[in-house]
């Protein structure tokens, strides 16, 4: 006879006791009041304090605030080719950021992933609080996009054919990015990059999560 366990945990944050922000299908959950993302899908849980950049956009519009990973890597490589082992060690590589919202038709709207970490844009941390939902990705599932990401970012620069590369991930951070809201799309605040409404899948549900809670 199998015996089966059932984990019950209440969806409070474990540090205020407050109900914890989240959509449908977000992994991540957040406290507002102590500005942590809460991964509850592991035990023992895992607690991410937020990062909130400055947008450094000159925009009027209203913002809100989307979550991506950034992780600080280094990056070792071996190659026969001399050639190839100076060029790589041009490469400004520091960070990969992984959104952590879902996003579709990334060849037609454009891969923030790759946008972000090939240009490695300065960033300010604000020292404010603002409602962040909406990451359907673990840290750990955004770790699974790193090489896929920085190779593509590598690939630019040097052919990377016959060169063995590794990526170790020395910190991990949750980030919480502004987006204005412009009636011609989403406009980021790191890059200024403007994004189609339709590209990003759990935006209705967002803008209701977010109307619900401030009205």
């Amino acid at each position: 006879m199998t015996t089966q366990q059932i984990r019950v945990i209440a969806c409070k944050c474990p540090q205020c006791g407050q109900e914890l922000k989240g959509i449908h299908h977000d992994r991540i959950l957040f406290c507002w009041s102590c500005n942590i993302g809460i991964d509850l899908y592991v035990n023992p849980i895992k607690i991410y304090p937020v990062q909130y950049a400055k947008s450094n956009q000159n925009r009027e519009s209203s913002q809100i605030f989307l979550p991506i990973w950034r992780f600080e890597i280094a990056m070792s490589f071996t190659s026969e080719d001399s050639d190839k082992l100076s060029k790589l060690q041009q490469i400004p590589l520091l960070h990969v950021y992984i959104r952590g919202f879902r996003m579709h038709g990334l060849i037609l709207f454009g891969d923030i992933n790759r946008m972000l970490t090939a240009v490695q844009p300065k960033m300010e941390i604000e020292n404010k609080t603002y409602p962040v939902l909406g990451c359907r990705k673990s840290a750990e599932m955004a770790a699974e996009c790193i090489n896929i990401t920085a190779l593509s970012i590598i690939d630019k620069f040097v052919d990377i054919t016959g060169v063995t590369l590794t990526f170790k991930i020395i910190s991990t951070s949750l980030l919480a990015v502004p987006f204005h809201l412009e009636n011609t799309g989403l406009v980021d605040g790191l890059m200024g990059y403007e994004y189609c409404h339709v590209a990003f899948d759990d935006l209705p549900a967002i803008k209701s999560a977010l109307h619900s809670n401030t009205a």
